[in-house]
């Protein structure tokens, strides 16, 4: 499968990046090559992560990595896995 990375998820990432970069340029560093690794091996195991509660598509699925959350869906008609959300995930509560 080709892996693809829509323009949400790379704006999203810079964004994540210089945030973290504020505090030390080497963690956004590591945090980037970590991210980049694990991503690239959707190629290979595309149905590793679980469906995404936030979609009803059985396709889009959610990847856990370091107290964010990356969406990305499976398109079985193109072949190809598509990256396009990355972001923290904060459990408001409703007073």
């Amino acid at each position: 499968m080709k892996l693809i990375k829509k323009r949400s998820y790379q704006n999203a990432l810079k964004t994540i990046l210089l945030y973290i970069a504020k505090d030390s340029k080497n963690n956004a560093i590591n945090f980037k090559n970590k991210l980049n690794k694990v991503t690239s091996n959707l190629n290979y195991m595309p149905y590793k992560y679980p469906h995404s509660d936030l979609s009803k598509n059985e396709n889009v699925r959610s990847l856990a990595f370091k107290g964010y959350t990356i969406l990305y869906y499976i398109d079985e008609n193109k072949n190809q896995t598509v990256v396009f959300d990355i972001f923290k995930w904060i459990n408001k509560e409703k007073d």
